[in-house]
């Protein structure tokens, strides 16, 4: 699993942009990274990171680099 730290060195080189809240939507449930694999979930997630963002796409980027940087580690 990819750390924290690393997806917001990453979020923040590439879209000069990260946040622990982001991390934590993903991370906090029974299942680690449930919205990969659930769709339900991954529009839960999605609409709380529009809500908390509603006028920086940034958000959403971040969202989707945490989820392919934690998918290359599990290949």
């Amino acid at each position: 699993m990819v750390s924290w730290r690393t997806h917001a060195l990453i979020g923040d080189v590439l879209f000069s942009f990260h946040d622990d809240r982001i991390d934590r939507l993903i991370d906090n449930s029974l299942v680690h990274d449930l919205s990969r694999i659930d769709i339900g979930k991954l529009v839960e997630v999605i609409n709380r990171i529009k809500s908390l963002y509603p006028s920086d796409e940034r958000a959403l980027y971040y969202f989707i680099l945490y989820h392919y940087l934690d998918g290359l580690v599990d290949m």
